[in-house]
């Protein structure tokens, strides 16, 4: 399998001749990724096929699959997460021809007939994350006086606001 961190591919020709590529890229040489990990290490894989629509639009489709390391949002702590992610996507040039595709296909918009898939595979990984990402439930605690464990206990810090919310209206009526 080949690395192809900085290989440009014809998009458009890929999808006419209805080409494959199949790699394996390095975590640490994607440079937007990595700062949002714990660390950089690990390899991602993918598998990208190119091909015509019954219209003629090129599309993209395939599989990223990586195991990253992420911080838990919950306790703080490394986490493994395991990403399987597949890739429909419609290659257009502009946001007209993004309208006109199918809706189960994302835009994939180009300026240029190329397209770095190292590019391609780091953007779908970046919009894979977890927004907050945890371990599973009953995984992991809390750090200690974490609001969670203030919850559990059955403190309720915007107790006094009611009351003040509750005077505020009655003085309003």
């Amino acid at each position: 399998m080949s690395e192809p961190s900085s290989e440009l591919v014809h998009a458009y020709r890929m999808a006419r001749d209805g080409s494959s590529r199949r790699g394996i890229i390095e975590v640490s040489r994607m440079s937007r990724l990595a700062p949002l990990l714990c660390n950089d290490q690990g390899t991602v894989r993918f598998e990208l096929d190119f091909r015509l629509d019954s219209q003629s639009r090129p599309l993209m489709t395939g599989r990223v699959q990586a195991t990253l390391e992420l911080i838990c949002q919950r306790c703080l702590e490394p986490m493994s997460l395991d990403l399987d992610l597949e890739l429909r996507l419609g290659i257009v040039r502009s946001d007209e021809e993004a309208v006109a595709l199918r809706e189960d296909y994302e835009p994939l918009i180009l300026s240029t007939d190329s397209v770095s898939l190292a590019t391609v595979v780091e953007d779908e990984l970046i919009l894979g994350l977890p927004a907050a990402p945890n371990h599973p439930p009953g995984s992991c605690r809390p750090p200690a006086g974490s609001p969670s464990e203030e919850e559990a206990s059955g403190v309720n810090r915007f107790s006094d606001l009611a009351g003040v919310a509750g005077k505020r209206k009655k003085a309003s009526e």
